[in-house]
C-alpha cells in the first residue's frame, strides 16, 4: 500500500514538470514572436524613412534645377512666356529619372502674392503691371525694382515604392532699372583714369571690375565676379599694382557674387 502511494506521487511530479516545461516554452515562443515583430517593424520603419528621405532630396533637386533654369532664362530674356515656364517645369533632373523617380512640376506666376503686393502700402507704382518695391537688404538695398512673384512646386515619386514628396518654393524676381546706377556694365568694367578720379554714383558690373590709378568711390560698388587691381583687362600686369594703387571706398563697398 505504501509502495503504490509512492509510485502515484512520483507520477504526479512527472506531470507537473511537463506542464512547467510547456509553460516556459510558450513564454519563450511569445517573447521570440514579440522580438521578431519589433525587429520587423523597426526594419520597415527604417526602410520607409530612407525612402521618404531619398524622395525628399529628389524633390529638392527638382526645385533647385527649376530655380537655376529660371535664372539662366532671365539672362536671355526679361519677359519669359508661359511656354518658357512650362519647358522649365517639364525638365526635371535627368539623372534622377534614370534612378527611378518621376516628377510632376509647375512654375507659374504667383497671382495671390502679386495681388497682395499691389494692395500693400509699400506699393510705389500702383498703375504698373507689376508692383515696384524698394529693396530692403542686400547689395542693392535702397534701389527700387519691379517685382514679379513666382511659385515653384515639385512632386517627386519613387516609382518602385510609390513614396511621394511635394515641395514648394515662392520666389520673387526683381528687375532693377539701370538708370539708378552711375555706371553699369553687362560684362567687364575697366577704369584707368590717369589723373585722380572721384565718382559719386552706384557702380555694378556683371563681370569683373578692373581698377587702376587713383580712384575714389563715394557710393556702393558691386560686381558679379571680382574686383581686380593688379592686372589689366587685357591680361597684362599693371605696373602700379606693387603699392596697391590708390583705390578708396568712402562708403562701405563690397563685392557681390550673383
Amino acid at each position: 500500500m505504501t509502495k503504490d502511494l509512492h509510485q502515484l506521487k512520483r507520477s504526479g511530479e512527472r506531470g507537473a514538470a511537463l506542464i512547467t516545461a510547456l509553460i516556459i516554452l510558450a513564454l519563450l515562443a511569445a517573447i521570440s514572436v514579440s522580438v521578431l515583430a519589433v525587429v520587423s517593424s523597426e526594419a520597415n520603419i527604417a526602410g520607409s524613412d530612407l525612402q521618404r528621405t531619398q524622395t525628399f532630396y529628389a524633390a529638392a533637386a527638382g526645385i533647385e534645377k527649376m530655380t537655376n533654369d529660371f535664372s539662366a532664362l532671365f539672362s536671355l530674356k526679361l519677359q519669359p512666356t508661359n511656354s518658357d515656364l512650362v519647358q522649365i517645369a517639364n525638365s526635371p533632373p535627368p539623372e534622377l529619372a534614370a534612378e527611378g523617380f518621376s516628377f510632376q512640376q509647375k512654375l507659374t506666376l504667383d497671382l495671390d502674392a502679386l495681388n497682395a503686393m499691389r494692395n500693400s502700402s509699400r506699393q510705389r507704382c500702383p498703375n504698373s503691371q507689376y508692383p515696384c518695391v524698394t529693396i530692403d537688404s542686400g547689395p542693392f538695398a535702397g534701389l527700387y525694382a519691379a517685382v514679379t512673384p513666382y511659385k515653384l512646386s515639385s512632386t517627386a515619386t519613387m516609382t518602385r515604392t510609390g513614396t511621394q514628396v511635394r515641395l514648394e518654393r515662392e520666389m520673387n524676381n526683381y528687375l532693377i532699372p539701370l538708370f539708378q546706377f552711375g555706371m553699369f556694365s553687362d560684362s567687364d568694367l575697366e577704369l584707368h583714369p590717369g589723373p585722380p578720379f572721384t565718382f559719386n554714383g552706384r557702380v555694378h558690373a556683371n563681370g569683373n571690375i578692373y581698377l587702376t590709378g587713383d580712384v575714389t568711390f563715394l557710393s556702393k560698388v558691386t560686381t558679379a565676379n571680382e574686383v581686380v587691381r593688379d592686372v589689366l583687362r587685357n591680361g597684362k600686369f599693371w605696373a602700379g599694382s606693387s603699392n596697391g594703387g590708390n583705390v578708396r571706398w568712402v562708403i562701405g563697398s563690397y563685392t557681390v557674387r550673383l
